[in-house]
């Protein structure tokens, strides 16, 4: 049976595998950071995710409650990381390294590929709403680590008030 889920997946899955270890990999190590880049990436999967949402209102409650709740599994996951932002001597930001993204990144591929392959052994409801759960979540905790570097890089790039002394 593994044998035949392994063979039976498209080239493309794995290669996506690839592609979320090689940035996993990166995420090991300090790199540098920037608002823009930090916020395209999740606002793109919002908008993918809030595209895939049949119009009903069941289904807007559980996208919603999925996103909050990645949002609150996001934040422990990525904030003492983004805390310990720094910056270098050209005013360049860098994100420390840290294990997290790539156990993220990881655990969401598993659990699609799970759900995926169950979907396809046995097409129920509850399969393919866990596998738009696991995706809306993921997207929670995504949006919510790029809203905390956002925030971190613009209290660092905020200038600081002068006090006048009126003596």
């Amino acid at each position: 049976m593994l044998y035949s889920m392994v063979t039976h997946t498209p080239v493309w899955v794995w290669l996506l595998l690839i592609y979320l270890l090689r940035i996993g990999y990166k995420g090991l190590f300090a790199q540098p950071i920037s608002a823009k880049k930090t916020l395209l990436l999740p606002a793109l999967f919002f908008l993918m995710s809030l595209y895939s949402i049949p119009l009903s209102w069941s289904y807007f409650g559980s996208w919603l409650f999925c996103l909050l709740i990645g949002a609150a599994a996001g934040y422990p996951c990525f904030y003492s990381q983004i805390k310990q932002a720094y910056q270098d001597d050209n005013a360049c930001c860098y994100l420390p390294g840290s294990p997290n993204m790539l156990l993220v990144l990881l655990t969401i591929f598993a659990l699609h590929y799970l759900l995926s392959v169950l979907t396809a052994i046995d097409s129920k409801t509850w399969w393919r709403a866990a596998e738009h759960s696991i995706t809306w979540l993921g997207n929670g905790i995504f949006t919510c680590r790029s809203l905390l570097i956002f925030l971190q890089l613009r209290q660092r790039n905020r200038p600081v008030a002068v006090e006048s002394s009126n003596k």
